[in-house]
């Protein structure tokens, strides 16, 4: 092969192109996004809609009928599955795998637009949203302290929301718990008839009398004056004074016949951080958007508020998304340095050469390098898969480089020169090595072009080995032969370790054991080819006992995976309060309490799914949700699963 003997010939050539892989490929892994998987678009919508103070029947006869009506008729659509409850309804669309959901959700904004005429009046407008894993939360924090629940809500509406959302990459940050000030107005029905003054009468007053108005303005020499008459309440006197026409036309006062209270508003949620009352912060991201940066930046405004909100307020992390991703990718890059170790290790045992291991070894970090350069410009991340995938191919890696060099150190022990045998031995299997290289991509490419989830999850994996792969075929027809044109220097034993003699003396006794072997298998394959049917009779028997064994294994979709978290969604019956549901998840508060694994107790009842705790789907108070935070993995002996 001529790019052999140019590899060979120009080797400063070589060391220039190598080092600039070594700097581009630096560059990109610094610039790599980490996640915990590949982005994945999801073929799902959804259509949220709001209408307070409507019952679950009400909401689907009214609400929920319409907007099945409206994304029924959008093309591709595979299933719809709706859920009304009081004061809310969600329409869940599934498409065929494959579908622009860009496109699919503009269609449904559509079709939606055009049924909003006919909604309830109290209705808010609906939201589309196309639905995947980003409408997870990806951080959840208790806001407590000593200043009161109604301060708390205040301030993390207030201060701690507009703060978090101006994030580059947060979706929404829904705030949970606390109290909010209302003003109530209660009518005694008995008096309000006396006066023969109707309900829809004193809500009509009440609006047309809580009101900021313009007067127009007034002309003052060359200057125009804006007139302004500012008609809001400003005390509860102000309400108790409104006037309400009674019958004949008699001016009734509001205090006549009503009482008006300043109290809070009947909590919907309630949040409790290890026992205290606290204020949820719930964050979500962008479907774009990289999970650990967003995290990180949250992480950093929290900081800031902590210093600058006076009164004490403690932010403790109840979910944070990041830290397991970035525990996970950690221990990924741990295993895969690990296994770079352990094939230099193994390579050193086989060749017994100390020169040809380091050169072997050298095409390890290039190839990875220059693999980390294909995943950026091709848009991939650092997650599970591309890392997954390139552990894989850390053993792909080093084949072809043994391959050339086991020919290369061949030709040198039958006293061919270092460049001689260099060019002649890596052109020799130059095309064999690009036959395997081919055939290995042969059978991981292929599934870029799966469809369906398989494409979205292992598409990155299948990606990554390829590109590891090619990347090993040029280390090994370009670095390896040049290397070996400076380095393979042989002294006559076909050993050129020289370190201390204790280890020489267990390398040569791993080589001879290694001959042994050979031997040995050597008479294994001579019997075996003697009796061939038994073999292969031997080799189906073994097969078919594989499959019989598949039930005892099981299957699931994704491996458990110890989070360091715990989650429970407690479920009432249908229409149970929100006291009573507390009653219930104070007794199962107080059973985690007990276990001494749990760092972090944080309970937000009145919300069930992942929507209602991002504020877009109402809530329900006959739901909670109890998240645990326990201790790190180091400091406990039970998994999380164990715990659960």
């Amino acid at each position: 092969m001529k790019i052999v003997d140019v590899s060979v010939r120009r080797p400063v050539a070589v060391t220039m192109a190598v080092l600039a892989v070594l700097v581009l490929g630096w560059v990109s892994f610094t610039r790599l996004s980490i996640d915990l998987m590949p982005d994945m678009e999801m073929p799902y919508a959804a259509v949220f809609t709001q209408y307070p103070g409507a019952g679950p029947e009400e909401v689907e006869r009214t609400v929920t009928d319409l907007m099945e009506q409206a994304v029924g008729t959008v093309e591709n659509v595979t299933d719809v599955i709706s859920v009304s409850k009081a004061g809310s309804s969600t329409v869940y669309v599934g498409f065929d795998w494959g579908t622009d959901m860009d496109f699919a959700t503009l269609k449904m904004r559509e079709k939606v637009d055009i049924y909003k005429p006919y909604l309830p009046r109290d209705a808010e407008n609906p939201m589309v949203a196309a639905w995947d894993l980003s409408m997870m939360p990806v951080a959840i924090y208790g806001m407590s302290g000593s200043l009161d629940l109604e301060t708390l809500k205040r301030t993390a509406d207030d201060v701690v929301k507009p703060r978090l959302e101006r994030i580059e990459g947060v979706a929404s940050v829904a705030v949970q718990g606390g109290n909010q000030r209302e003003i109530q107005v209660l009518v005694d029905p008995a008096r309000m008839q006396g006066y023969g003054i109707s309900l829809s009468q004193v809500v009509q007053a009440l609006r047309m009398e809580n009101l900021n108005q313009s007067a127009g303005k007034v002309l003052e020499g060359s200057k125009d004056y804006l007139i302004r008459v500012p008609g809001e309440f400003y005390d509860l006197k102000d309400i108790e004074g409104t006037v309400v026409q009674g019958a004949g036309g008699v001016p009734v006062r509001l205090a006549d016949f009503a009482a008006v209270k300043d109290t809070f508003k009947e909590n919907a949620t309630v949040s409790r951080m290890n026992g205290r009352p606290s204020v949820a912060v719930i964050v979500t991201k962008q479907p774009t958007a990289n999970t650990v940066e967003v995290v990180r930046e949250v992480r950093k405004a929290v900081e800031e508020l902590r210093k600058e909100i006076p009164g004490g307020i403690r932010f403790e992390a109840a979910f944070d998304q990041a830290k397991f991703i970035e525990k996970s990718i950690n221990s990924m890059v741990s295993h895969l340095l690990a296994g770079g170790l352990l094939a230099v290790f193994s390579i050193f045992l086989f060749l017994r050469s100390l020169r040809s291991t380091l050169i072997i070894a050298t095409s390890i970090p290039f190839a990875v390098i220059a693999t980390f350069t294909l995943i950026y410009f091709s848009g991939g991340t650092l997650n599970m898969m591309t890392l997954g995938g390139l552990a894989l191919g850390i053993g792909i890696i080093v084949d072809d480089a043994i391959v050339v060099l086991e020919n290369i150190h061949r030709h040198r022990l039958n006293g061919m020169g270092m460049v001689e045998a260099a060019t002649f031995g890596a052109s020799e299997v130059g095309g064999a090595v690009l036959g395997a290289t081919t055939t290995g991509i042969a059978v991981f490419v292929p599934i870029i072009f799966v469809e369906g989830l398989a494409s979205q999850l292992f598409g990155p994996m299948g990606t990554t080995i390829g590109f590891a792969i090619f990347a090993s075929f040029v280390v090994a027809v370009t670095l390896i032969p040049m290397l070996a044109a400076r380095m393979l220097v042989i002294n006559g034993k076909g050993d050129d370790f020289s370190g201390a003699r204790p280890v020489r003396r267990v390398l040569r006794r791993f080589g001879r054991l290694i001959d042994a072997l050979g031997e040995k298998y050597g008479h294994a394959l001579a019997w075996g080819m003697r009796r061939r049917r038994r073999v292969v009779g031997l080799a189906a028997l073994l097969f078919f006992v594989s499959l019989l064994l598949i039930p005892a294994v099981g299957a699931e979709f994704m491996p458990a995976v110890d989070e360091g978290q715990v989650s429970i969604r407690l479920s009432m019956p249908k229409g149970t309060g929100l006291a009573a549901t507390d009653e219930m998840v104070s007794r199962v508060e107080r059973i985690v309490q007990d276990i001494p694994e749990v760092e972090t107790t944080m309970i937000t009842l009145g919300v069930g799914t992942d929507e209602e705790r991002a504020g877009i789907a109402g809530s329900s108070s006959d739901q909670a949700t109890i998240d645990l935070m326990l201790v790190p993995k180091a400091e406990r002996d039970r998994t999380a699963g164990e715990i659960a």
